[in-house]
């Protein structure tokens, strides 16, 4: 019998969580109670939560006197999330524009 290790158990959890995380995400633009821009806000604010209690996780999560290799700088940092987000924004708009294509009446 196999003997699984912490570091095992916690790479299946966090993996199973990012797949469960994603799969409500897509299942709730597919049942979401807003329209637009208002749904758009409401996903913003979300994701903008769980990215911070992912950076929290991280830290808790980092061996004490250990660094991690990215931007250097706090405007490096900004303006990367800056970018991430326009970018998850633009794939919310594209979900949310092939919804109303099938939603619309045909002609």
């Amino acid at each position: 019998m196999k003997e699984y290790t912490a570091k095992d158990l916690l790479q299946t959890a966090l993996w199973a969580g990012a797949v469960g995380s994603i799969s409500g995400f897509v299942l709730g633009l597919l049942v979401a109670p807003f329209e637009g821009e208002k749904m758009r806000r409401s996903i913003s604010y979300r994701l903008e939560q769980w990215g911070g209690d992912v950076v929290r996780l991280s830290g808790r999560l980092q061996p004490p006197g250990t660094t991690t290799e990215g931007p250097g700088t706090s405007e490096a940092l900004v303006a990367d999330a800056e970018e991430r987000a326009e970018r998850i924004r633009a794939d919310i708009d594209a979900i949310l524009g092939r919804m109303r294509e099938r939603e619309a009446p045909s002609a």
